[in-house]
């Protein structure tokens, strides 16, 4: 009895709760603004290419980004959450580059027909490859950090 007293109490804080939450999401849409004091001075738009963070990418610093990723933070670090397409989705480098990039790597793969692994270049829908070949290597090159 004790448990479903508790179960429609539940039920009541999360309707009445809800309800407020709603009526918060729904009064912050409103159409007021926020109203500025008198002396406000509103920035000037000056159609500059950049405008705010992540809106566009300068080509020649993404390039510089990743070649001092591959020549210095590589021996340790990894980007396998990046697949070498992102670099064609970045705008720096163009598809042939990309490719050219991905097959510089090599990347496990199979099995093949007789049930083995085998290393094949990279591909640009693949991600890039880490420095070690699994994690337990990683902590061991790095004094147990991952």
């Amino acid at each position: 009895m004790a448990s479903i007293l508790a179960g429609q109490g539940i039920l009541r804080f999360a309707a009445r709760y809800s309800t407020v939450a709603g009526l918060m999401i729904v009064g912050s849409g409103s159409q007021r603004g926020v109203e500025c004091s008198e002396d406000h001075i509103p920035s000037i738009e000056m159609h500059w290419s950049h405008h705010g963070a992540l809106r566009g990418f300068d080509a020649k610093a993404v390039r510089r980004g990743f070649q001092v990723y591959k020549e210095v933070c590589a021996s340790c670090h990894s980007v396998n959450r990046l697949a070498f397409r992102n670099l064609v989705e970045y705008g720096a480098w163009t598809e042939e580059e990309a490719k050219a990039i991905a097959e510089e790597a090599e990347i496990m793969d199979g099995p093949n027909d007789e049930g083995e692994m085998f290393e094949r270049p990279c591909k640009l829908s693949d991600s890039m490859p880490g420095p070690y070949a699994n994690d337990e290597a990683a902590r061991a090159a790095n004094n147990g950090a991952l």
